[in-house]
């Protein structure tokens, strides 16, 4: 969450400009549209999707622990997608005229909630799976359980971000001669030992849950793993088992035609002919029952969880990048400088990527669960009706 504050190197004269806000200008259009670019991407990308999770599985889905996830995710993901994204950009644009502390605290203590939501919310249902995968007869979290951790996820991420109302504001910068402003750190607080202590927490916590979803996931995937292969192997039992049947039911017709007379035979071989036939259609509806099966891959709950799991998997390859530069900056800043200088662009990529955990969690559930996308065609569907 933390950003590189230090003032790109411009490539541009600076006595070419008469005012800040020139500079300002040529600043933003010569190192920052790329990333704009990319914000305003995912901003749009997360804010439709996240709306229509939200509207679908609120409105079309039954109570159930996996709607109040995906409700409460939805949620906070579409207000990071639609407010704190464009002010990232909004942030970006006026990087040296930035002259409003409450504005900035205001959004970046927005940024600071809906990140650690997120996050936290992402490491509940890791664990709300991984007692649901592993250990199902102990007590499981009900609908309202649910709902009541993902308002307690909630409380706590806003009460932990409150020293951020304090630590950030509009801070003076030397740029060029001229004296600009930008939304940071304020100077004050820069070698605090609070604030320090602030990101250290911050970082220890995201690293914490990242953790603990790695591991709680790799057992709920033993156990999936478990589950998929005893299915496999009870239904090509069961499929030996009925061949076995039709076999021996062969040789005891074939062994009985000896002593049947003329009628016998042909009222056998009506019935041999009738077994067959059914053993066709049922061996045929077991065959395409099975290939449905595998088509699904797992019952609706298990694909819920392995959702989850790619949802949680997804989202941590944006906030990795962005985690591992901040414990580089935290532990050598020297280093950090050099990795700033090699990487130019791609390091303010990088810090941003914790953006992605917020878009890709609706384009997850577009995959994996097929009721949603039943839901959303439904939906058009019926817009497509009331416009006509």
């Amino acid at each position: 969450m933390e950003r590189n504050l230090t003032l790109e190197v411009l490539s541009v004269n600076l006595t070419n400009f008469s005012s800040l806000e020139e500079l300002e200008w040529e600043d933003f259009l010569t190192n920052d549209i790329p990333i704009v670019v990319f914000l305003a991407i995912l901003s749009v990308v997360g804010t439709v999707g996240n709306g229509h999770a939200f509207c679908v599985y609120y409105f079309c889905y039954t109570s159930s622990n996996h709607r109040t996830f995906v409700v409460a995710l939805a949620l906070i993901d579409f207000i990071a997608c639609f407010i704190v994204i464009p002010f990232e950009i909004f942030d970006m644009r006026y990087k040296y005229t930035f002259t409003s502390s409450n504005t900035c605290k205001t959004f970046r203590f927005m940024n600071h909630c809906v990140v650690i939501s997120s996050g936290l919310m992402l490491g509940v249902i890791a664990v709300e799976r991984f007692r649901k995968a592993c250990r199902p007869f102990l007590r499981q979290l009900s609908p309202k359980g649910a709902f009541f951790a993902c308002l307690g996820t909630v409380l706590f991420s806003i009460i932990i971000s409150i020293p951020v109302t304090v630590f950030y504001g509009s801070a003076e910068k030397d740029v060029g001669g001229f004296i600009g402003h930008n939304c940071q750190t304020l100077p004050s607080f820069r070698k605090n030992i609070f604030y320090k202590i602030f990101n250290g927490f911050l970082l220890l916590l995201s690293t914490s849950i990242f953790v603990i979803c790695i591991v709680v996931y790799i057992f709920v995937g033993r156990v999936l793993y478990k589950q998929m292969k005893f299915r496999m192997e009870a239904q090509q039992t069961h499929r030996g088992a009925h061949q076995s049947m039709i076999q021996n039911d062969d040789a005891e017709s074939e062994s009985s035609s000896v002593v049947l007379s003329s009628k016998e035979i042909s009222s056998h071989g009506s019935r041999k002919s009738a077994l067959r036939t059914l053993s066709s259609v049922s061996l045929g509806a077991l065959n395409r029952l099975s290939t449905k099966r595998k088509k699904l891959g797992v019952s609706r709950s298990r694909r819920i969880t392995v959702m989850f799991i790619v949802a949680t998997g997804v989202s941590y390859i944006g906030v990795f990048p962005n985690s591992l530069i901040l414990i580089i900056k935290a532990v050598n800043y020297t280093h950090y400088k050099a990795l700033s200088a090699k990487l130019g662009f791609f390091i303010k990529l990088l810090l941003r990527g914790y953006f992605l955990s917020n878009v890709t969690n609706p384009i997850v559930y577009s995959f994996f669960d097929d009721r949603f996308r039943r839901e959303c065609r439904k939906l058009y569907s019926k817009l497509k009706c009331l416009k006509c």
